[in-house]
């Protein structure tokens, strides 16, 4: 009976042996994973924090950069509304310009009209009084 014993013991030190093997493995993984954890954890820790800080840093620029093109659209609107009332003051300075030369005209054609009815009242006066000496000359 001996030799039964021992063979029936053979597989339990073979699976003691394995499990030994087993379990110096598994700690030479945990221990190898634990290691990479405190090497890449830190590295993992110090990128997300400067992600964070460029996406602040770039959030905020781009508040900054909204608010100066409000800035800059403020000050277009006004340039513009500036433009405009130029333009319409312009245009009523025209139609100033335009009734005041308009009115010259229609005086110097008044004038012209009233020199020249005057100019045939004359004619017509020293034709008569001309038609009127003859006539009497002959007359005479």
């Amino acid at each position: 009976m001996v030799g039964v014993v021992e063979l029936s013991q053979a597989p339990l030190r073979m699976d003691q042996a394995h499990e030994r093997w087993s379990v110096l493995a598994w700690n030479i993984a945990l221990g190898t994973g634990g290691i990479l954890c405190l090497i890449l954890l830190p590295a993992a820790w110090r990128s997300h924090r400067r992600t964070m800080s460029e996406a602040g840093s770039t959030s905020h620029r781009s508040v900054q950069r909204t608010q100066e093109l409000q800035r800059t659209t403020e000050q277009l609107r006004d340039a513009l509304k500036a433009v405009k009332q130029r333009a319409e003051e312009t245009d009523r300075m025209l139609e100033v310009t335009e009734a005041i030369g308009s009115a010259i005209e229609q005086k110097a054609l008044s004038r012209s009209s009233r020199t020249a009815r005057r100019a045939r009242a004359a004619s017509t006066a020293a034709r008569s009084s001309c038609a009127t000496s003859r006539g009497s000359s002959w007359f005479r």
